[in-house]
């Protein structure tokens, strides 16, 4: 009887601890990386928000990381009607490895045009981290077989046909107007003060 249960309580640790979900730090470096990735395109933005971590929007990602189906499934919220998602899979991959490969396609855009070069390949991950509207991601991560699955979700999502991702110029020159709130510039950041 003591073997049985030592059986449930190994498989029970993996399933729900060790495989699926996100830690603090983990979630920490997830919003710090996107933080940076926005705080250094180039040309510079001048209307670029920091992301703040969103919960409802962790939860519908994790909740999709865990199908382990590497696709999209168009997530909604109350709050948004659109929701961008970036995902990733990577064998043993660590969580910066998979969201630089979001980042890498900025080799692939260009922001005079708009438009993904098309030798280049995608950029559709790369807009989405830089849409600088966007200002909650929350994500969820799966062990699916042999691989990490990262997905991100992103509130509010893109809208790829009202222009660029962002306004080019002076950091934190155009700082969005939201209520009569005040900006400061941290990392060229428009900060909420």
């Amino acid at each position: 009887m003591i073997p049985a249960m030592s059986l449930v309580l190994v498989l029970a640790a993996p399933f729900g601890e060790m495989a699926y979900g996100l830690t603090p730090e983990e979630k920490s470096t997830i919003l710090t990386r996107h933080n940076k990735y926005r705080s250094n395109v180039n040309p510079p933005a001048a209307n670029m928000v920091p992301l703040q971590w969103g919960n409802k929007l962790a939860t519908l990602a994790q909740t999709w990381a865990d199908q382990c189906t590497f696709g999209y499934n168009n997530p909604s919220t109350e709050r948004w009607d659109v929701v961008g998602q970036n995902i990733a899979k990577g064998f043993g991959s660590s969580l910066i490895s998979l969201m630089n490969s979001w980042n890498s396609q900025k080799a692939n855009y260009n922001l005079d045009t708009n438009m993904c070069l098309a030798a280049g390949g995608s950029c559709n991950d790369y807009i989405q981290l830089i849409w600088a509207a966007t200002s909650f991601v929350g994500c969820g991560k799966a062990q699916c077989g042999s691989k990490t699955h990262l997905v991100c979700n992103y509130g509010p999502g893109p809208n790829m046909l009202s222009g660029r991702p962002y306004q080019s110029g002076t950091p934190c020159s155009m700082c969005p107007a939201r209520g009569g709130n005040t900006y400061s510039c941290e990392d060229n950041l428009c900060t909420l003060n």
